[in-house]
């Protein structure tokens, strides 16, 4: 600030004033203006003369500004005052007035219209950096997929006729890009005829078996292709036959089989099964002394007509 010409008043106060503020508000030259707009009634201090100091800071908090006045007395004692306002504009004119409030109590304290030096023009800005896409955590899901369902059997070549059965099954599914899969299964069933010579004889086949598919070909309509293995029991009964005592005979046989999935939704397939299968155990039904009365096929064959519910 410069010091206004001619001699000093004795109702003068001397004064020093320190401004900090972003280049965005208005110049100290500007301050000093509002202030003597105000009141006449100071100076500036020489450099070596005991003054009144006021010591304004501004900063921006949260895109507001913010105005601090530290008011330091002669005798070193200090007061502050904080100022906020919608504009830097505001926030100097309230300290402007504060400080003249101290110069003077009888100060101007009408508003003030003060012509600020026009702002700088505005800095090109950059173009902004293309917003990256928020990214989406998915969860993760289980690699397998569990299934349940029940088919009905036509089984030939394993008792003398050909059997319709019930099988439970129970899948475990690959969510790989092959989608290979394991399945349980488990069946009962039982066929009865009469033999030459004389003579009833029932049958009943009870198995597990485990197929395991390789690959899955399709999607809404899809093919697998399967090798199967089968475990357990074939029991045979006689009635009108003197002496006639049942056998039981272990079942373990091979095969392979075609499967034709149709799934009209995510969790339901229904499905056809058609394949061989290779008896491993033959054994020989019989009546006392040595009249055979039936023995399993080296070969037989299977159709399966079912469906499956399958849980994510």
């Amino acid at each position: 600030m410069v010091a206004r010409p001619g001699r000093a008043c004795a109702d003068e106060t001397a004064i020093r004033i320190e401004y900090s503020a972003p280049s965005s508000c208005p110049a100290k030259e500007e301050l000093g203006a509002q202030l003597e707009a105000r009141t006449k009634r100071f100076r500036i201090a020489t450099s070596d003369e005991p003054a009144l100091t006021f010591v304004l800071t501004i900063s921006e908090t949260g895109g507001v500004p913010v105005g601090k006045l530290v008011i330091r007395a002669p005798s070193g004692a200090e007061t502050t005052r904080d100022v906020e306002g919608d504009t830097c504009a505001e926030v100097v004119a309230a300290l402007a007035l504060v400080a003249a409030l101290v110069i003077d109590p009888d100060a101007l304290t009408s508003a003030v219209v003060a012509t600020a030096p026009p702002p700088p023009p505005p800095k090109p800005r950059r173009a902004a950096p293309p917003a990256t896409p928020p990214m989406r955590t998915v969860a993760s899901s289980s690699p397998l997929r569990v299934g349940v369902g029940a088919a009905l059997e036509l089984v030939a070549g394993v008792t003398p006729d050909v059997m319709l059965g019930p099988a439970l099954l129970a899948e475990l599914r690959s969510r790989g890009p092959l989608e290979p899969g394991l399945r349980l299964g488990l069946r009962s069933s039982a066929s009865s005829g009469s033999v030459p010579g004389g003579g009833n004889v029932s049958f009943r086949w009870s198995a597990a078996s485990l197929d395991g598919c390789i690959l899955r070909l399709g999607r809404v309509l899809s093919a697998s292709p399967c090798l199967r293995f089968e475990g357990g029991a074939l029991t045979g009964s006689a009635s009108d036959v003197p002496r006639a005592t049942d056998g039981t005979s272990a079942w373990l046989a091979f095969g392979g089989l075609a499967r034709l999935e149709w799934t009209p939704l995510d969790w339901l397939v229904l499905e056809l099964d058609a394949g061989l299968r290779f008896p491993m155990v033959r054994k020989r039904f019989f009546f006392q002394p040595d009249r055979t009365v039936y023995r399993p096929a080296a070969a037989g064959w299977l159709v399966a007509l079912g469906g499956e519910v399958r849980f994510r």
